[in-house]
Formats: C-alpha cells, sequence, structure tokens
C-alpha cells in the first residue's frame, strides 16, 4: 500500500474516506470476502452488489444466463464490455448481515455503502434499507439507475430518470435511515439540476452516477448471432468501460453544477487521469467497476501514487483543493462561448509522418484547407481553414497547432 504526503481523505455525503477511490457496485463486491480483500490493498471504500427484495431475486440461479458479459472491442482492443446479469448475486440480506460486521470491525477506517434497488414498491425499499443498517452499513445507495433491468421500470423509464419517482424513493427510504443517503442517477436524466435539488429535499445526502449506458454490442457477421450470445440468443445490456466515460463526464459535470449535493463518479475510470478527470469536473469521490474486473484491485497502487504525484506537482496539499476546478469553465451553451476570429492549424514539418489523413478528412470532411507541398508534407492554407478541428482528431503523430497572427496558441 502506497503512503503519500498528499493529503488523499475526502469528505462525501458526511463520512469520510481515506481516499476518493471506491469500488462500484458489481462484480468486485459480490461478497463480504471480497470487500474485505479490496481494503487489504487500498481502497477507501465499496458499494455492496445491489441487492433486491425477494420477490424480484426468486430463482435466480436458474435464469441467471451464462455467458453475462461480453467485450465491446474496437480493432482489438477492449473499449467496453456488455453486461446482462441481473440478480444481485447469490448474497441474501441475512449473508450481508453476516459479513458486513467483521469487515468494519477489521476495517474501521473503511466505508462499507450498502446498495439496495426495488420497484415503485415502498415496503420493498424500507424492508431493504432496514435490513442493510441491520448489517451494519455506513450508507445506503439506493440503485434507481439500472438500464438493463426491467424489474426497475416504470412505465418504460428508469426511477431515476423522473424526479418525482425518484424524490419519493429517497423520502421513503430515508423514513427508517438514520444514515446518509446516497442516490444514483442514470446519465440521461431531463434536468439534473431539478432532480438534485428534488433528492436534496427528500433527504439525500449525496448524488452518484452514472450506470451502465443500455446497448447491444454487436452481432457475429458469420453467423448471424448477437456478440453477447446465449445459446444462439441475445438481448438489450448494460454497456460499461472507458467507451462511456464521455457521457459519464457530462452527467457528473451538470449534477455538480445543482450544487447542493456532492457527487460520486462513476463510469468508464481506468486510471488516476481519468479520476482526475471526475474531481475537476466536480466528484469528491469515484467509484471503479470494470477496470477493476479486468485488471483486479491491484490497480489501486497506480490510482493512488499517480494522483498523489498529480496534486503535488500542481503545488496542492490536498485532493479536495481540486474539486470543481475545472467544472467552472464548462458553458451552459455554445452561444456562451467566445469566438475567436483569425485561429487556423498549423502543421509541424518535423513532426508530420505524411500520412496525408489530414488531407483527406479536411479534403472530404472540412473545407478542402490541407495540402501536400513537394516533400509530401501537409501545408496548412490559413486562408480557408475554418478551424474546425478535424485534422486534429485524426492526426496519428501530435503535428498540428493552432495559430493566430503567426504565433501559436498552444
Amino acid at each position: 500500500m502506497i503512503e503519500s504526503a498528499v493529503n488523499l481523505r475526502v469528505e462525501f455525503a458526511g463520512l469520510t474516506f481515506k481516499n476518493p477511490f471506491l469500488l462500484a457496485s458489481g462484480s468486485p463486491t459480490l461478497t463480504g470476502e471480497m470487500i474485505a480483500r479490496a481494503f487489504e490493498h487500498g481502497w477507501a471504500g465499496a458499494v455492496t452488489k445491489t441487492l433486491k427484495p425477494p420477490s424480484l431475486r426468486r430463482n435466480w440461479l436458474s435464469r441467471e444466463p451464462q455467458p453475462m458479459v461480453a467485450p465491446f472491442k474496437y480493432k482489438g482492443r477492449n473499449i467496453g464490455m456488455q453486461n446482462i446479469a441481473t440478480s444481485g448475486g447469490h448474497m441474501e440480506m441475512a449473508d450481508w448481515q453476516a459479513q458486513i460486521p467483521p469487515i468494519k470491525a477489521q476495517y474501521p477506517e473503511h466505508i462499507v455503502i450498502g446498495s439496495i434497488a426495488a420497484t415503485k414498491d415502498e415496503g420493498d425499499w424500507k424492508w431493504l434499507t432496514e435490513g442493510m443498517l441491520e448489517a451494519g452499513v455506513d450508507a445506503i445507495e439506493l440503485d434507481v439507475s439500472c438500464s438493463h433491468s426491467s424489474a426497475q421500470l416504470v412505465k418504460g423509464r428508469l426511477v431515476g430518470e423522473v424526479t418525482e419517482l425518484a424524490g419519493k424513493v429517497t423520502r421513503w427510504v430515508r423514513e427508517v435511515c438514520d444514515r446518509p443517503v446516497i442516490v444514483k442517477l442514470p446519465a440521461f436524466v431531463p434536468d439534473f439540476r431539478s432532480m438534485v435539488e428534488v433528492c436534496a429535499e427528500a433527504g439525500a445526502a449525496g448524488v452518484s452516477g452514472i450506470n451502465t449506458l443500455p446497448c447491444l454490442i454487436g452481432v457475429n457477421l458469420e453467423t448471424f448471432e448477437p456478440l453477447l450470445s446465449v445459446q444462439g440468443r441475445g438481448v438489450y445490456g448494460g454497456l460499461s468501460g472507458p467507451v462511456i466515460k464521455p457521457v459519464a463526464l457530462r452527467a457528473v459535470s451538470l449534477m455538480a453544477k445543482a450544487g447542493v449535493l456532492p457527487v460520486s463518479g462513476i463510469g468508464g475510470i481506468l486510471s488516476w487521469e481519468d479520476a482526475a478527470e471526475f474531481i475537476l469536473l466536480g466528484a469528491t469521490t469515484v467509484q471503479l467497476c470494470t477496470a477493476v474486473m479486468w485488471h483486479g484491485y491491484g490497480i489501486i497502487e497506480e490510482l493512488i501514487g499517480g494522483l498523489s504525484q498529480y496534486v503535488e506537482e500542481k503545488g496542492l496539499w490536498s485532493v479536495s483543493e481540486l474539486v470543481g476546478c475545472s467544472n467552472v469553465l464548462i458553458e451552459p451553451s455554445i452561444a456562451n462561448l467566445q469566438a475567436r476570429s483569425g485561429i487556423f492549424a498549423h502543421i509541424i514539418p518535423e513532426r508530420c509522418r505524411k500520412c496525408g489523413l489530414c488531407v483527406v478528412a479536411c479534403r472530404d470532411g472540412g473545407f478542402q484547407a490541407i495540402f501536400r507541398d513537394e516533400k509530401e508534407t501537409a501545408v496548412v492554407d490559413p486562408g480557408r481553414c475554418d478551424g474546425c478541428g478535424l485534422c486534429f482528431v485524426v492526426c496519428p503523430a501530435d503535428a498540428i497547432e493552432w495559430r493566430q497572427g503567426g504565433t501559436t496558441e498552444g
């Protein structure tokens, strides 16, 4: 476990975490033994695999599909994963009540958050809450956002997408809960500000997000079967992994801009750099699941080490000083951005690989402003360049910079 001179402690939802890194609800938190091993590695907290009421868990062993996950690849590299598991695992309420107390006794400074999910039945939400409180969790997270659980849909919409429903569930839980309540929101909430405000009014101490995104990762072109095939058949599932990070960053930014509840960021985090981006956009803590499924609990050392060094290099003492620093730079609409007249792309000759990708992109998707000189090096005509940035997107050599008035803009 890495020791750092930088203060990584953060306060979230009234709780103190030794560092901002938590395990999100999922396979890495299936059992108490797994959570204990994660804590030994250095994770500050864990959100248990979501527990559902018996009415939603009946006969799960006979109905859970195999396989449950499949990779989403681009040019041979995993960029995401489809998941169709819905049961919440084999743990029952009694199992958590037996396994959480020893964890809290062995790791008193670590935070265990109980994740629960039901539909619109008040009794189910309260039963789950009371049971997890008896188990000794430090807080409750309300999963109102699982993208591939039809049981969580109310009139075709997730509870976490409907402001009044999310508020109602939060109030039900708060009536029987004396510990912090965190509402886990989906990616596509119509109005994040209103949603966060309603959750706060209902008694929530924090919000988290996002959950997986609804998906179908593809089909096998030879067999015509879906890529996640269960005896030749498929179903829509939940997408996780680095491919969903931009969607998650947007959601976290909007949650934080509401300004009424702290945010725990989730979605596509693989590295300390990813985590730092979430923190800069307003997240106080971050949660990881897919990264741990792919690489194990041991990644926490790189996460802590990298983030600590980054904070130190920025001349700061505490990671908390980073929270929201970039979010103040995000405007609500394009109309708020200041136009920059005269900006144009410039290709640095010594870096240019002469691949021609920028020439083709600008010719067929831009403003026909890039051509090749007698040495086959790409050159920009400033008079035709519209400053769209497409050449930056396709250049594999980082050979393009912005210029204005003949000087480098950065």
